[in-house]
Order: C-alpha cells, then structure tokens, then sequence
C-alpha cells in the first residue's frame, strides 16, 4: 500500500520515484540472482579479474576480447582485483548490481519523454533484469552487461533531457556504452531520429548532448579496435558463419517473442533445432507465427489510433523501436550469432513499443469514451505474468561450484601436487573455464599453511 500510494502522489519528485524503483531494481536482482556473488562467471574471472591482478587497470583496458574492448567490465574486473581473494566474486556482484541499479534510474527517467504512466516506466526500467532471455547467461555478470546498457542508450537517445543532471548522466551512460561494445553501433537510426526530432521541435540549434556523447563512445571504440585490435578474433560470435533466413526469423520469433512475451512458453536449446524440421518445431512456429499476428494487428491499430490522435512522437517511436530492434537481431544472427544473449535487446525493443501502444490506446479520449481502452491494459498484465514464470535463470548461469568451494580444492591440488599454481574453475561447467592462482595465495586465503 506505501507503494502504490507513493506512485500516487503526485507532489513527490521525479528523482524520489526514480529512487525507489532502483530500489526495487536491486531488491529484484538479488532474488532473481543470488548465486552471482559466489563464483565468477566465464570472463568475469577468466579474463577481466585476472588480467586486472597481473597487469593492472590501464594495461588491460587496452587487451581487447573477441576482437573489442570492454570499458565497464574492465572496470568491474579492476575492482575486484583490489578486494581480498575470498570476496573478488562478491565485490564483482556487488558491482554489476550497481551498473545494472544505474541503469534502471536511467531508464525510469530517460522513458518519460515517451511514456507518461510510472508504471509503465518502471516495468520498462526493471526489464533489463526481468525479461526472461536475460535470464539465460546474461544476468548479474559483467561479461554480458553490455547487451543492457545498449538498452539503455536507446532510451536516453529516444528521451529528453531537460535539466543539467541529466543530460550529464546520460551523455556518460552513451560514451561508456560504447567503449563497451561496438553493437551501440546499430543506435545509428535512434541518433539520426533524434537530431531530427530536436531540429524540427526547434529544442536547440546544436546537437544534442547525447548524441554527441554516442558518437564519442563509438568512435572511441572504433578507434581503439583499430589501433590495438589488430590480429584479434572477430567480434559477434561465431566468425564466418552466415545462417539461413528461416532459422533466423524462426529464432526471432522463438527466442525474441515466444520466450519473452508468451507466458510459461518452454525454452529450447540449440540441439532441438540442430537435426532439422521435427513436428514439435512446426507446432511451435505456428503458434508463435499466429502470436506474431496478433502483435502486428495490435501495433498497426495502434499507429492508426495514434496519427488520429495526432500522437506523431509516440507513433514514430513504435515504428523506431521495432524496425531497430528487428533489424538487429537479422543482422547478428544471420551473419555473427543467433546466441540468446543477442535477443535481449530486442525483446526490449519489443517491450518498449508494446507499452507505448498500450499508452496510445489509453490516451486517446474515443477509445477512452467508447469504453473499449481498459483492455488494453491487459497487455503489461500479460506482459508480468510472462515474466513471472521464467523467473528462475538458466542452470548455465546458476548451477557450478562456489568460489569458496574451489579455492579450497585448488589448494588441495597444490598440496598433492606439490605444484606452484592451480586453478580454480568457475562456471559455465560445460566449459573449462578457470582462474589460476599461486599455490601460496591459495595457502593464505584458506587458511592453510604450505606442507
């Protein structure tokens, strides 16, 4: 009831609210992830953490992987290479907690310009961490952090900020976003949007600030891709390897709609769709393409209601936030990677239109008058409890050993072996991936003494 009634009260400040849903945020990611500060996750520990204790912050900073370079998680790495070697995993959690609560601040105020009810805001806001494809690999890990941030940036490019504070918190969340990863890239449409939203509101005769800063960001990435990424692996995924288009639009459907938006809609892995066509997969594209209908229908009603109304922004964002969410996963998918982590952005650009349509139909005073608006409401009911029942994350981020566990077995190791490292493995189990320790590190974080 507090709640509800402070989302109410219309005296309080847009930064109160915007405090209680990082609130929130926090709350929620730690209940949906309690497992991530009790072990590294694959570069968390393999790369960042241990590039940042044997070289240091600004040496690192300039090693890329997967052919780009990766500024917050570097950060993230540097900072847990300074806390002792019992707690680097809590410390590497505590700290993607706090991106992930920066992010979730951001998105709440950034979306104003586009929807207007809180609720709206904050289920967009805390989606970054609810939506059920994040939940897959990518949740409360440095590694993958990067898919969320992109997140962010096309809210802040599609927002308008208004007072100082915000046009400098924004600016920093596009610049480190794109010294993060060079997919901020494929914001190009939502920059390009925004100069000629601006120019043509007459807001300011100069270029927005943040799109500056998405310029800065990406240039800085490209640059430094150019000056110290030569000889490196191509970024995106799997090089070289274009899939066909129906195994494409089928994973859109599948991993971008079905999973995200369909409630209790079971997942599937690579190897269900890696022997061919099956009966279970013709029922599943069936249902997912009469699903995918229906969201048209909607969206195009939508946009009709909304040019009636004269709704021209709103519109004009629909049509932003699905061309660019679409296009984005038909490139990437088609010529680096259809992996999971890949649909995050655009099952958020899914959820970004759905709760805009949804504004649109609520906004307009015939729908209002013809008393056919409230249903509409149903569809961020759907929406939660969709989200709700993929809540628990995947085995591949959740099941492994502790960090604890591994550091007393790697010492243990060095104890037989007599040996002067071992190393400690982390999770994802399926792949070996590991931090290798000085066997008298190890001695003196179990508490143990060398034999």
């Amino acid at each position: 009831m507090n709640l509800l009634k402070a989302f109410r009260d219309s005296n309080r400040s847009e930064s109160s609210y915007a405090l209680l849903v990082g609130g929130l945020g926090i709350l929620l990611l730690w209940a949906r992830a309690p497992f991530a500060t009790s072990n590294f996750y694959a570069e968390d520990g393999a790369i960042f953490f241990t590039d940042a204790r044997s070289s240091g912050l600004f040496e690192s900073l300039k090693e890329p992987v997967a052919g780009y370079f990766h500024f917050i998680p570097r950060l993230i790495g540097a900072g847990s290479a300074q806390a002792s070697l019992t707690l680097a995993p809590l410390v590497t959690g505590l700290l993607v907690l706090s991106v992930v609560t920066w992010i979730n601040i951001t998105i709440y105020l950034a979306s104003n310009h586009t929807l207007n009810n809180r609720w709206h805001r904050t289920l967009l806001a805390l989606s970054v961490t609810l939506l059920p494809i994040v939940g897959f690999e990518s949740i409360s890990n440095s590694t993958n952090l990067h898919f969320i941030l992109v997140c962010a940036s096309l809210v802040v490019l599609m927002g308008a900020q208004k007072t100082p504070c915000r046009r400098l918190n924004d600016s920093v969340l596009v610049i480190v976003t794109g010294l993060s990863t060079p997919l901020v890239l494929a914001l190009l449409p939502v920059a390009g949007y925004r100069w000629w939203r601006d120019r043509r509101g007459e807001v300011s005769q100069t270029i927005s600030p943040v799109v500056v800063g998405w310029a800065l960001g990406i240039a800085g990435q490209l640059g430094l891709m150019g000056k110290f990424g030569q000889g490196s692996s191509r970024w995106g995924g799997d090089p070289g390897v274009a899939r066909s288009l129906v195994k494409t639009l089928f994973l859109l459907l599948e991993r971008v709609l079905g999973y995200n938006f369909l409630p209790f809609w079971p997942r599937i892995s690579a190897e269900n769709y890696s022997h061919g066509m099956t009966s279970n997969l013709v029922i599943r594209a069936l249902v997912l393409a009469v699903f995918s209908g229906l969201l048209t229908v909607f969206f195009l009603r939508s946009v009709r209601v909304g040019l009636r109304c004269k709704e021209t922004i709103q519109v004009l964002s629909v049509g932003v936030f699905l061309s660019v969410g679409i296009g984005y996963w038909l490139l990437l998918a088609t010529m680096f990677s259809a992996e999971p982590r890949y649909a995050i952005f655009p099952a958020f650009c899914v959820l970004y239109a759905l709760l805009t349509s949804v504004e649109i139909y609520t906004g307009s005073e015939q729908k209002r008058e013809a008393g056919g608006w409230p249903k509409v409401l149903l569809v961020p009911l759907v929406v939660v409890v969709g989200f709700a029942s993929h809540w628990t994350p995947s085995e591949i981020r959740s099941d492994g050993p502790t960090w604890s566990a591994g550091l007393h077995v790697a010492a243990e190791d060095c104890r037989i072996r007599e040996s002067i490292t071992a190393k400690v493995p982390i999770i994802p189990t399926y792949v070996d991936w590991n931090v290798e320790l000085g066997c008298e590190e190890l001695f003196s974080a179990v508490g143990g003494v060398q034999p």
